[in-house]
């Protein structure tokens, strides 16, 4: 197996949610190979970074075999996941940054890289025609997704991917509290060749 998490905005591969994801795997699961780019801000050269991780390792022995993606890594694994059939885990996904960034527009600083980037319209406008209309198998997506959510609606992200299999938690956060207790159900939904 071969796994790519993609963070969200404004974080990084060195995100506690990779860096915990990434230890339990190497202590219990030697078996998974685990990546976590650290993705810049354009969405455009973001999409093209992941599909070009998706496309080289198809030719190697060890393909891409899912995706987990948190927040704006989460709608990017859901638009990969229809682009490609991957199946996805989303972690409090933002299905609409679109939407959300309208409160970002302008100099954006990534606290873990010290990147810069002027959020722009035409940004949300490209994230727009991304948007994911209709999720060709809604089966290959797993959502995890905390209710106290500060950022995100959960109510509507629950509405939106009610087709899909989900981890639903009153309380919680955006960050996703005690995400490690979610790892063996990752686990088990990446593996089992079903989705």
């Amino acid at each position: 197996m071969h796994w790519l998490y993609l963070h969200g905005f404004l974080s990084s591969a060195k995100s506690a949610k990779a860096q915990s994801l990434a230890h339990w795997l190497a202590a219990n699961h030697s078996d998974v190979k685990f990546g976590a780019p650290t993705l810049p801000f354009n969405p455009l050269t973001v999409v093209g970074i992941i599909e070009a991780l998706v496309a080289d390792a198809a030719d190697t022995s060890q393909p891409v075999t899912g995706l987990i993606g948190s927040s704006l890594g989460g709608f990017y694994a859901r638009l990969i996941s229809a682009r490609t059939g991957l199946p996805a885990v989303l972690i409090n996904p933002a299905l609409r940054p679109d939407l959300l960034f309208e409160n970002y527009l302008g100099e954006q600083t990534n606290p873990y890289t010290g990147e810069t980037y002027d959020l722009q319209t035409a940004d949300l406008r490209v994230l727009r025609d991304m948007v994911v209309q209709n999720d060709p198998s809604p089966r290959r997506l797993f959502l995890l997704i905390q209710m106290n959510d500060e950022t995100l609606d959960s109510a509507q992200t629950v509405v939106d991917l009610r087709e899909s299999p989900a981890w639903i938690q009153s309380g919680g956060s955006h960050r996703f509290d005690d995400f490690e207790r979610t790892f063996p159900a990752i686990r088990a939904f990446l593996s089992s060749g079903t989705c």
